[in-house]
């Protein structure tokens, strides 16, 4: 290379470095939950409501997971050793995934109902709407516990 050639391309290369590190700095920064908050004032409650909803997929895969297991046992025979084992643990799993459901969910509960007289009217549907959303996330966590309690019974009876 020539060494016009290389001058140009350390030239590039002092500017590069520089600018890709301010990138990522703004975007970390753009990232963080504050700012979220301040450029959409929604973030916190679609971002935990976003939680609640893997939470749930989890579950429900483990609820089917577990009932896949049961129904792979033929009337009066006992899981093997492995069967078993896989049982407990996504029978833990789910009450896990529903503690953590129950606590979000009423966390968020009762934060959009203390903010709601506070709120402007055009603001106040919004609020509404997640707040049905909540209740119905409650309401498909109460489902669950009774199916798990159901397969617990099952479990432990085996």
């Amino acid at each position: 290379m020539t060494p016009k050639l290389l001058n140009l391309h350390s030239k590039y290369i002092r500017w590069l470095l520089p600018g890709g590190l301010l990138l990522v700095l703004v975007l970390g920064f753009l990232r963080t939950p504050e700012v979220k908050t301040l450029l959409n004032p929604d973030f916190l409650w679609t971002d935990q409501l976003f939680r609640v909803q893997k939470e749930e997929e989890k579950a429900d895969d483990k609820m089917k997971q577990l009932a896949a297991i049961l129904a792979s046992l033929k009337p009066g025979e006992r899981p093997g050793e492995r069967q078993l084992r896989q049982l407990k643990k996504s029978l833990n799993s789910v009450t896990i995934c529903l503690h953590f459901m129950d606590a979000m969910l009423a966390n968020l509960s009762s934060e959009i109902q203390a903010g709601l007289p506070q709120v402007a009217p055009a603001r106040r549907a919004q609020l509404l709407a997640y707040l049905q959303e909540v209740k119905t996330f409650q309401l498909h966590c109460g489902e669950y516990h009774r199916r798990l309690q159901e397969v617990s019974q099952r479990v432990h009876h085996l």
